[in-house]
C-alpha cells in the first residue's frame, strides 16, 4: 500500500507514521515517496515503510493523506500502461472533495477496505488471473 502525503506538512507526516505503523502491524507492506522515506520520517516508521523507487506498478491501493491536489498528484505517479489502485483518501487539505475521509478515523476507514478485500490490500480487480484468450 502507498501512502502520500501532501508536501511540507508536518500533520500529515505524523499520521504518515501512525498509519504506516499501523498498517505494518496488520501485516501489510507499506511504501512511501523515496524523499519522504529519507528526510521526514523517524528511525520507527523508516522501518515499517520502504521507499517506492520504481515499483509504482505494484501498488494495489493508494492512501493520500492532504487535499484535493494530493489526490491529483498521486495519481501521477503510476505508470500510464498499469492500471490505477483505488484511493482512499484522508482530509488534511485547503481542498477537500476528494477527501472524504477523516484523518482521525484512518484505522476503522483502513480496517473496513481491508476487510472487504479479505484481508489483503490488493484489491480483487487488480489480481491477474491467467486465461487462454479464447475464454475471454
Amino acid at each position: 500500500m502507498l501512502i502520500v502525503k501532501k508536501p511540507g506538512s508536518k500533520a500529515a507526516t505524523k499520521f504518515l507514521e501512525r498509519i504506516a505503523l499501523w498498517l505494518r502491524a496488520q501485516g501489510i507492506r507499506v511504501l512511501v515517496q523515496d524523499a519522504v522515506h529519507a528526510e521526514e520520517l523517524s528511525e520507527g516508521a523508516r522501518a515499517a515503510a520502504e521507499p517506492l523507487g520504481d515499483r509504482a506498478g505494484e501498488v494495489g491501493m493508494c492512501v493520500t493523506l492532504g487535499g484535493d491536489g494530493t489526490v491529483l498528484f498521486a495519481g501521477t505517479l503510476f505508470p500510464p500502461e498499469a492500471p490505477m489502485p483505488p484511493f482512499v483518501s484522508f482530509a488534511m487539505g485547503t481542498l477537500g472533495f476528494l477527501t472524504p475521509y477523516d484523518v482521525r478515523d484512518f484505522k476503522q476507514a483502513l480496517a473496513r477496505v481491508i476487510e472487504a478485500r479479505g484481508g489483503h490490500a490488493l484489491p480483487a480487480a487488480l489480481q491477474r488471473e491467467e486465461r487462454p484468450l479464447d475464454e475471454m
